[in-house]
């Protein structure tokens, strides 16, 4: 990658996890001048006794107070000055090799704002690989396989805190309005842990994503009902 296209991936957490040291073991070998790696926790880490070390020069940690992880992905986002963002959540795991080719994709298309590799790894094995064309339905860009240009997601106003789990979907679908999303069918870039929020509230994660399709892709109120 040259100079100027620098990659941020971003994970917040409350403190030091065994999912956190598992994500560390990935990532730390894929950073380099341009890629950094910040991670934003609700306490200070401790990290003793854990075989991880985070004395890296391209590892940010920020311990600062937030009221969620949206609140807190937001927070992150201030300590970032340009280039792309990826969101990787405690104990998802970068695949080193597709990573780097993903990297050199962007780089020879870097002025194009939002890349999508949505085709995911599953803990359990299988390929995770929705239809992007679906985003008006569902959340079919998974935010693990994505690199946002941070100025543009500052510019629509970051993750609207409002939503509590599903403020992903509808950030991306507020770029998709204005913004082409370059979609690559590469192998996968990373193996997510999966079983977040969305799985633990089905029902509130159903009734966000309802009023996403109603505000921000338009659906008429008879459809959205229909799918809830």
């Amino acid at each position: 990658m040259n100079r100027s296209t620098k990659i941020t991936i971003i994970t917040a957490t409350i403190d030091f996890t065994e999912a956190l040291a598992e994500s560390a073991r990935s990532i730390l070998p894929c950073l380099s001048e341009n890629v950094q790696w910040l991670v934003f926790s609700k306490h200070p880490l401790v990290v003793s006794g854990r075989n991880v070390r985070f004395d890296s020069p391209h590892v940010k940690i920020i311990t600062e107070k937030d009221t969620g992880l949206y609140d807190a992905l937001n927070k992150a986002l201030h300590f970032v000055s340009h280039g792309f963002v990826q969101i990787v959540g405690a104990g998802d795991t970068l695949i080193p090799p597709a990573f780097r080719n993903a990297l050199k994709v962007i780089n020879q298309n870097s002025d194009l704002p939002i890349h999508s590799f949505p085709i995911l790894l599953e803990k359990n094995g299988q390929i995770y690989g929705p239809d992007v064309s679906k985003l008006p339905m569902f959340m079919s860009c998974p935010h693990p396989g994505l690199f946002v240009d941070v100025d543009l997601i500052k510019f629509v106003g970051g993750f609207d805190v409002r939503y509590r789990i599903s403020a992903d979907y509808d950030l991306i679908s507020r770029l998709a309005q204005n913004y082409p999303i370059q979609t690559y069918g590469f192998n996968p870039i990373l193996s997510f842990l999966g079983g977040g929020i969305s799985d633990v509230y089905g029902q509130e994660a159903l009734l966000e994503n309802a009023l996403i399709k109603l505000r921000v892709w338009k659906k008429p109120l008879n459809e959205v009902a229909r799918i809830i």
